[in-house]
């Protein structure tokens, strides 16, 4: 062996490597970093998420200031002036649809609106030229994919929103025979209701909201104002019978009829589909979901989160809240800290969980003629 060659050689049994103890540090550095980065990057993806959904709700601003510029006023939600059933069995009654369905010409989806007979009752099911009614049952169930009502509308989902767009195979108690529907993450404004009769779920929200100076607390809307637009067994034409910017029945208002102004009043504002029942009725139907100002923003009704009580609310067990109107009937959103709104003059913003509980009302209520802030 040469020098040369008996030098190489020891040199090649110095070269240092990495230990054991070494590499465990360098693996424990990366997965640090790696902790550290990857909230940026669900922040950035939620960000971008969020950008989009409130460009959704900027086009639904805008498709409203369209259609009161032709109607006089803001798309009403049912009618009952149209027929259930065809032939022998055709009677008057049933609803013709809700508020998003009347903005579709306004939101380019006019091919969608004008598959819709508005003849007949289509809370169920519609399809070109066919009423599915009163003689629904006799109608097969196939290839749902032609009904309008099938039809999902990217600008009716907000995609920070997990989950199926359409009904029909997830496991709800709420899906109304199993017809296939799309559904929307949006909701319009109904204002602060008084639901402590009507409906069941005002008195559960007491121990989280505060007590209003206004009004007795059997009154449950904070102002006492009446809203949803409801009276008895009958939805009301009649804008007395809301103090929000839509009603559940059959009135919708004008801007006359928003006395505190339409950059002070909401109109449509963010619930996810997997936290209302009613949002399971699909965006055509007149009972989709309306949110009003009884639960505090983002209070929890959502599937796959815990109630206020600790519990974990499912499809299965679905917990205190989910059945109760008055709960789930809220504004809230699958962003952090608060949640969107589209005020009725269009612009829109973020309303914060933390809001003033009052200052929320009133931003609600179109006709309580008390100042708000700037702030929220």
């Amino acid at each position: 062996m040469s020098l040369d060659t008996a030098s190489y050689d020891r040199a090649s049994r110095r070269r240092p490597a990495f230990t054991l103890v070494e590499l465990l540090v360098v693996i424990a550095i990366i997965g640090i970093l790696i902790a550290l980065l990857l909230p940026a990057v669900q922040a950035a993806r939620e960000a971008a998420r969020r950008a989009q959904c409130n460009n959704n709700l900027k086009q639904l601003g805008i498709a409203l200031q369209n259609y009161h510029d032709t109607n006089g006023r803001f798309p009403i939600r049912s009618n009952t002036n149209n027929v259930m059933g065809t032939g022998s069995t055709a009677s008057p009654g049933g609803d013709t649809g809700g508020n998003f369905l009347r903005l579709l010409p306004y939101m380019e989806q006019k091919a969608i609106y004008d598959q819709y007979n508005f003849t007949y009752a289509i809370n169920v099911s519609n399809v070109p030229g066919h009423s599915l009614g009163a003689e629904y049952q006799a109608v097969p169930h196939t290839d749902p994919r032609h009904w309008p009502n099938y039809t999902v509308i990217p600008g009716f989902l907000c995609p920070s929103v997990p989950g199926m767009a359409v009904t029909g195979t997830n496991p709800d108690a709420y899906n109304n025979g199993g017809s296939d529907r799309a559904l929307t993450d949006y909701a319009t404004c109904g204002g602060s209701p008084s639901c402590q009769i009507q409906w069941p779920g005002r008195g559960a929200l007491t121990p989280f909201v505060p007590v209003s100076p206004y009004v007795p607390p059997q009154w449950g809307g904070y102002f006492g104002e009446s809203g949803l637009g409801y009276s008895g067994d009958t939805w009301s034409s009649s804008a007395a019978n809301t103090n929000g910017v839509f009603a559940y029945g059959n009135w919708a208002a004008s801007f006359n009829d928003i006395l505190d102004g339409t950059s002070n009043t909401f109109a449509i504002g963010e619930q996810p589909r997997n936290c209302s029942p009613d949002q399971w009725s699909g965006w055509h139907n007149s009972h989709q979901g309306m949110f009003y100002a009884q639960a505090p923003v983002n209070f929890p009704t959502c599937m796959s989160e815990r109630d206020v009580t600790g519990n974990l609310i499912t499809w299965s067990t679905t917990g205190t809240f989910w059945p109760l109107f008055a709960a789930y009937s809220g504004l809230r959103s699958k962003h952090p800290g608060g949640a969107q709104v589209v005020f009725a003059d269009g612009s829109t913003h973020f309303i914060s969980e933390a809001v003033n509980y009052e200052i929320f009302n009133r931003l609600a209520v179109r006709n309580d003629q008390r100042t708000v802030g700037t702030e929220y």
